[in-house]
This record gives C-alpha cells, sequence and structure tokens, in this order.
C-alpha cells in the first residue's frame, strides 16, 4: 500500500447546506454517447478539509485521528463519479449508515459526512457497486478506510517530577472533580485580596473553591501594595480554599536606567564595618551621622555593603532628619528600589547638601548591611533611575522586546532576572507555607496576532514577536522555578476561544492543565464546542475555563456538557456585570458545582 500524506484545503466541503441535497446522479439515459472507460478507481481522501492521503489500494490505513462528533471526508476517484442518493445508506461506519453522502455537479468527489463515536477504532466502508464512473460502470471493490479515535485520557502525575506533595494532592483533587462536577472560582479584586471571594459569600452564603491572585503591580511592591503580606493567601488556604496566581506582567514602557557611572578608583573611606539585619518588617536601619559626611563632595559615591540578600529585597536612602527618601536635583527618589546586592547612591549638590546637614539612613528589607564606603568613584557601574517611567503589559505601549529577555546584558533581560527572582521567592514562600498554587502565567499569549495584520495583534508583551519566542519564555520560566525550587506549582497555559491555535502551545513536558478564557456567550451550547474543541486538541490534559465573564452559568455549561475542571469570573471594574448576584445564586445552587465548604 502507498500511501503519501499532504496537507491541502478543499473549498467545496464549504459548500452550504442547501446543495448537500443535490447529487449528480447517473439513473436517467444521456442523449450522447460516453466512451468505454474502465470503473472509477479510489484514489484516496480528504480529511476535515486538511489533511490529503493518497492511496493506491482500496484499503487505507489513515493513521489519522478523530475526535469523537461529526467530521466531514472527501473520498477521491480518478475520474468523474456519479452516485445515487438512495443508496447512501449503504455506506456505513462502524455498520452503522452515515449522515449524508452527495456529489456536487461534475466532480471527482464523493463527500460523506459522519458522526464518529468515542471508539478505539473508526471504519468506513463503502461497498462495490454504487458509484459510476462516466460510462456507468461502478467500482468493482468495497473501499475501507480506518481511523483511531482521539481518547480523552487526562495525564494522572504532574509534570514536575519534584512537585511538592501538596501540588499533587491538589492536582488529584481537580483530576477527581474532572468530568464529574465543576469547582467554582472568583479572582481577586485586581491583585492581592480575597473582596471578589467575600462578596460571593454574602450573596450566597458560601465561598467558591478557588480563589486566583495576580502579581500585576509588581513594579509597586513595597510602595502601595505589599505581597510580601502573605496574610490573604494563608487566610484562605487556612480557610481551606485552593490558591490559584496569575501574572499581568507590567514592564518599563522604555529602558529605564541611565548611563553607568566610572569605574572605581582609589579613594574609599569606610563609613560602617559592622552588619545591621534589615529583616522584612521593615523595621531595620542603620544612620550615618552629618559629621562622618562632612568631606564627602559631589560626585563621590556612597555604597551600601550586602550579605544574604533575598528574591524581592529592597534598599533605601533617607534623609537621616526626615526619614523621607532622599531625593537629588533632577527629582528622582532612592525610597525604596529593589536590590540583589550592593547598592549605591552618587552625590549631587541637592544630596550632598541633605546629608552634610542630616545625616544619613539606609534601610529596606531582607538583605544584611555588612558595611558602607565612600569614594570618589563608583564601586561597581550603577545605572540610575530615569524619572517618571510607565508600565505597562501591552505591546504597543512599550519597547519591550520579549526576545531580549533571554540575552544577558539586555535591559529587558535585566527587568526580566529581577522580576522573575521576586515572584519566585513569593512563589517559595508559599511552598514553606505549605501552599499549593494553581500557576497560569503568559495568558491569552496569541491575542489577535496576525489575524488583522502579519506579526502584530497580540494583546500583551509576551506574544509580541509570535509562538516560537513566547514558547521559549514559558520554558524558560520553567525551567529557572524548578532551579530554584520552586516545586509547588501546577502549570496551566491559556489559550482563547476564537483562535484555538496549538502553535503558541509550549508542549506537554511543560504544562499541567490547558485553559480558555470566554467572555461575552450566553449559549451553553456553543461554550460546550468551544470545550469540546479545546478537549480534543489537548486529550491528555485537563481543560478549565480559565476566565469568564458574561457567559452562560456554568450549571448550564455542565449540562451542555462543557466539562471545565473550574470556571473564574473576571473581577467587577466600573460599567461591568462579569458575575452579577444572580449569576452567582444560580450557580453556587447548581448541582454540579463544588464549592470551599465541599472540597475534600
Amino acid at each position: 500500500m502507498n500511501v503519501m500524506k499532504t496537507i491541502k484545503i478543499l473549498p467545496v466541503l464549504c459548500a452550504s447546506a442547501v446543495l448537500f441535497g443535490w447529487t449528480a446522479c447517473m439513473d436517467t439515459d444521456a442523449q450522447y454517447t460516453v466512451a468505454d472507460s474502465p470503473a472509477p478507481t479510489f484514489t484516496g481522501i480528504i480529511c476535515n478539509q486538511t489533511d490529503t492521503l493518497t492511496t493506491s489500494s482500496n484499503t487505507l490505513a489513515t493513521g489519522l485521528q478523530l475526535y469523537p462528533g461529526t467530521h466531514s471526508v472527501a473520498i477521491m476517484f480518478d475520474e468523474n463519479i456519479g452516485f445515487a442518493t438512495s443508496t447512501k445508506d449503504r455506506i456505513l461506519l462502524n455498520g452503522n449508515p452515515v449522515n449524508n453522502a452527495v456529489v456536487y455537479g461534475a466532480s471527482n468527489i464523493l463527500n460523506i459526512e459522519f458522526t464518529a463515536p468515542a471508539v478505539s477504532e473508526l471504519v468506513l466502508t463503502i461497498p462495490a457497486g454504487i458509484v459510476y464512473g462516466p460510462s456507468k460502470k461502478a467500482n468493482e471493490q468495497d473501499i475501507t478506510i480506518t481511523w483511531t479515535s482521539i481518547n480523552v485520557s487526562p495525564a494522572t502525575s504532574l509534570v514536575n517530577a519534584n512537585a511538592t506533595n501538596e501540588a499533587k494532592s491538589l492536582y488529584q483533587t481537580l483530576l477527581g472533580y474532572y468530568g464529574q462536577k465543576i469547582l467554582s472560582g472568583t479572582m481577586a479584586n485586581v491583585n492581592w485580596n480575597n473582596d471578589n471571594a467575600e462578596q460571593v459569600y454574602r450573596w450566597t452564603g458560601k465561598y467558591p473553591a478557588i480563589n486566583c491572585y495576580d502579581f500585576i503591580h509588581l513594579p509597586f511592591d513595597g510602595t502601595w501594595i505589599n505581597y510580601s503580606d502573605m496574610t490573604p493567601v494563608s487566610d484562605w488556604h487556612n480557610g481551606g480554599g485552593i490558591v490559584a496566581a496569575m501574572w499581568h506582567w507590567n514592564v518599563p514602557s522604555e529602558e529605564p536606567e541611565v548611563e553607568p557611572t566610572p569605574q572605581p578608583g582609589e579613594d574609599e573611606t569606610v563609613l560602617a564595618n559592622e552588619e545591621k539585619v534589615m529583616p522584612s518588617d521593615w523595621s531595620g536601619w542603620y544612620k550615618i551621622e552629618a559629621t562622618a559626611l562632612s568631606n564627602a563632595k559631589e560626585g563621590d559615591v556612597i555604597t551600601a555593603l550586602t550579605k544574604d540578600v533575598a528574591a524581592g529585597a529592597q534598599g533605601s536612602f533617607k534623609d537621616g532628619s526626615t526619614w523621607g527618601g532622599l531625593v537629588d536635583g533632577n527629582g528622582t527618589s532612592y525610597e525604596y528600589f529593589d536590590i540583589t546586592g550592593d547598592f549605591s547612591i552618587t552625590l549631587d549638590a541637592t544630596l550632598l547638601a541633605a546629608i552634610q546637614a542630616n545625616g544619613l539612613i539606609i534601610s529596606g528589607h531582607d538583605y544584611t548591611l555588612t558595611g558602607v564606603t565612600l569614594s570618589s568613584k563608583a564601586a561597581a557601574p550603577q545605572r540610575a533611575p530615569k524619572a517618571n517611567i510607565q508600565y505597562t503589559a501591552r505591546p504597543d505601549e512599550t519597547t519591550f522586546m520579549p526576545s531580549n529577555c533571554l540575552v544577558e546584558g539586555t535591559w529587558e533581560n535585566k527587568v526580566w532576572s529581577e522580576d522573575l527572582a521576586k515572584v519566585a521567592g513569593y512563589l517559595k514562600t508559599m511552598q514553606e507555607m505549605g501552599i499549593a498554587v494553581i500557576w497560569r502565567p503568559f495568558h491569552e499569549a496569541k491575542g489577535n496576532y496576525d489575524v488583522y495584520q502579519a506579526g502584530t495583534g497580540a494583546w500583551f508583551w509576551w506574544g509580541k514577536e509570535g509562538p516560537e519566542v513566547c514558547k521559549q519564555l514559558w520554558v524558560t520560566m520553567y525551567d529557572y522555578m524548578k532551579a530554584q525550587g520552586v516545586n509547588n506549582l501546577i502549570w496551566v497555559w491559556t489559550d482563547i476561544p476564537t483562535a484555538i491555535d496549538p502553535r503558541w502551545y509550549p508542549g506537554d513536558a511543560y504544562v499541567d492543565i490547558v485553559g480558555v478564557d470566554i467572555y461575552g456567550e450566553h449559549d451553553a451550547a456553543s461554550i460546550n464546542s468551544i470545550h469540546k474543541q479545546l478537549q480534543y486538541t489537548y486529550p491528555n490534559k485537563m481543560v478549565t475555563l480559565s476566565e469568564c465573564g458574561d457567559v452562560a452559568d456554568a450549571g448550564a455549561q455542565m449540562e451542555a456538557g462543557a466539562t471545565w475542571s473550574w470556571f473564574m469570573p473576571w473581577y467587577e471594574g466600573e460599567g461591568t456585570a462579569y458575575a452579577p448576584i444572580e449569576w452567582w445564586q444560580n450557580v453556587i445552587n447548581s448541582p454540579h458545582v463544588i464549592t470551599r465548604d465541599m472540597l475534600k
């Protein structure tokens, strides 16, 4: 048997349903003479408008998998054919008549539609004697075509072999409910709280099973938000809830620092040489009196020497009298900035006047200060922060290039490395608290990429350069988390329903669960169609409604066949009604839905 596979689109299969009943029949006498020709010979198939297989035999084992459901197949012959619709019931799939069979006009293709059952093998049989050539000779042998059926069988274990017991247990909980019940979930009110879960409780008397947090405001960590305060997460976990987290990763709109200062010189004065611990509760500080700074001059550099710098650590230079962050003549503040080691400040006239009048306080958190030096030049190349840098996740609002994240020496790589270290630190803190996390980074990566204009249309910066770069970011993050010992994660990759596209999928070895985000779809049957497409695209993964808003209620979705692992409405913004009180009251009372009090 000679089988060759190519890719081809079959326009005729897109014909309207009205035409489907029209056939080219051979059961009337022609008013012309047709040259004698042999019976039509089966030459191959086109399956679901995509896969073309050719053969020289009447028996074709396709090697393709079909999901349970309706399919269209084009049966190709070596000459134009005729077919009587009255014989369509003789064409069988696993012994049962197909839905329809038709030849459109003058064509060498017999179009067949059938509904595949959920069995291991599918066998289509076209009996001899029902397909005619121009000379009215019929096919002389049965034609047999076989497929295997896609078997939905989600993995029974996590992709990370080093996963914590808590992560393994949570995954088994999700697996135990899968296909039977759907877990309820809420999104934090923007970032780091349980506000929406509390709202659902006030409305219904029950908490959702899952609450999801967002590291969206990481650039402002330590100012008006404090991600190191694990109270919301620990409260939720201790109450019996499942913890999820995502990351709307905001990056600077442009390179956030100016050129480095000169290399170190020989002139150096030790201002302090004793150790001072800067704990996580911000209570640590060290003061250098103004008298010790009397010999400092404009252009000198004060360097804080450090050790035991934790992920997410910050430093601060403060006025020794006011305790406010020092601000230089350009308006740049040195109040709480991220550090990974020693940090410095270069004295301009404004800073010099302040410290010589009031002294200097060095503060921060999550590191140990081992000494302070004053030198005529920087102790190491430093890059001073620019003023008024904006942060965004939108690709059209930043010069940030995703591919540069993985190139050492680029400013993107510095942002990537520092941000990733912070978030890894917080996730590892949860691990140390015995908390497993459903982790959903780089969500909705494709967006509308290539939809309107090639190479454009991504919704977030991580999709800006297309699927290959995006997959590299995912795999690099996955490998980094494992290397850092962050093993409490269940990895969730998110697609969008308008364009489910495996080209963006990082791979089975890096993903535990596949999600989709759906908004504005009120028809449960339509949502079920999306569910089935996603499930059969990734048959060895659980699939979930990772985000939703203004959709049919979860109970109705389950009844329609959309057996998601969980659902999670987005938080309510101004003028939105993603999941109002009536929706939640219906959902919480559904026998298909799991709430926090019901978790095993």
